[in-house]
């Protein structure tokens, strides 16, 4: 009974260290001249993680402790208004683009859009794809059919605001919707009802909606 009390302890005291030093972390503002290493290395380690694919809970589990952790610490950054270049106002939207809160989106987008005016011509497309997620997280509709969901049904298009069209769309250089569907129906055809795709079905996936994949 003591000894097992006595490891209680020990593992309660450990768990409180490692979250101390790992707060510590989260919490640290990089020096400035680190900056853009920092946040380039963060999104490289939120590329590598959803690359490998979710094969079992323990890789899922994995990818949301480290998504907390880069959340954290980029909402950290962004808080501090010390983004400066343009890739970093790129890196840190596009970590804040697989967040958990609205807010996280809302903040992708405007971090998009001063990345794209700063010279990062790619990120007019990624605002609109924040902004598409900000929609889908208040149950709204999205308006440039950016967002795919999987559920029991397969995978579909979330819900589209019939609104926007195809123009609106090539504005934020985004397909013609068409071509959205096209792609989704290649991805239930090729990946079926699986939602917790495997590495090999991320790479069809990625290929599809690269437009790499053979079409019809």
């Amino acid at each position: 009974m003591k000894i097992s009390k006595i490891a209680t302890v020990t593992v309660v005291s450990l768990a409180l260290a490692i979250f101390a030093i790992f707060s510590y972390k989260v919490n640290s503002l990089p020096p400035a001249d680190n900056l853009s290493n920092v946040l380039e290395n963060l999104y490289a380690q939120d590329q590598a993680i959803r690359q490998a694919g979710l094969n079992n809970p323990i890789d899922i589990a994995k990818m949301m402790l480290t998504d907390w952790y880069r959340i954290k610490k980029v909402r950290r950054i962004v808080d501090a208004d010390i983004l400066l270049a343009a890739q970093d106002y790129a890196n840190a939207a596009k970590i804040l683009q697989h967040g958990s809160k609205s807010s996280d989106f809302l903040k992708a987008k405007e971090l998009s859009i001063k990345a794209f005016e700063l010279g990062e011509s790619a990120m007019l497309k990624h605002s609109a794809l924040a902004e598409d997620r900000y929609l889908k997280s208040i149950g709204k509709a999205q308006k440039y059919g950016s967002q795919i969901v999987c559920d029991a049904s397969g995978w579909h298009l979330y819900k589209l605001d019939p609104q926007i069209t195809d123009r609106d769309r090539a504005e934020k250089n985004i397909e013609p919707i068409d071509q959205m569907i096209k792609k989704v129906a290649m991805i239930q055809t090729e990946i079926g009802n699986n939602c917790m795709m495997s590495k090999e079905q991320i790479n069809i996936f990625e290929k599809i909606m690269s437009g790499q994949s053979n079409e019809n």
